[in-house]
């Protein structure tokens, strides 16, 4: 009976932590589009794009502030880099205060940017989060005077 108590406990806890993993991972889209989307997902959210190009990756353009990647027929890439009405799930974009996200994500799951970069000869600073060590990663560029957002980048370090 301890043993049957200790597997259902084990299988409860790792039940918990999908949850909270599968959370923090549909909080990386950016105006609906999500990393893994199909290409007529994406045009059922965005519509037809402005502008392709299909070189080393597939690209589709919503005008020039808004792009998104394929891989495979699988989006892998989605940026905005200026305050078009685009957003995060939770709120955040392109001109939204970089202190407030980060705020977010530690205070809701726990997790901290695992890079704080300063580019040389820019105004330009990078955050890096790596929502639980999952394969997506979201970027955040701001510029390091004012602490506003200047770009938002989501991407896959590998396609499923």
């Amino acid at each position: 009976m301890k043993k049957l108590s200790c597997i259902f406990m084990m299988l409860l806890v790792c039940f918990a932590f999908n949850i909270c993993q599968a959370s923090v991972v549909d909080e990386c889209a950016l105006g609906g589009v999500a990393l893994g989307m199909s290409r007529d997902d994406v045009k059922n959210i965005c519509g037809d794009p402005t502008k392709t190009r299909d070189e080393f990756v597939e690209e589709w353009f919503y005008d020039d502030s808004f792009l998104i990647n394929f891989t495979e027929g699988c989006v892998t890439s989605i940026t905005t880099n200026e305050n078009n009405g685009i957003r995060m799930p939770a709120g955040f974009t392109v001109g939204s205060n970089v202190k407030s996200l980060i705020k977010h994500f530690e205070q809701k799951y726990g997790i901290e940017p695992i890079q704080d970069s300063d580019e040389k000869m820019t105004y330009v600073k990078y955050l890096i989060f790596r929502p639980n060590q999952s394969n997506i990663i979201l970027r955040v560029g701001y510029d390091k005077y004012d602490d506003i957002i200047s770009l938002i980048h989501l991407y896959a370090t590998s396609v499923k």
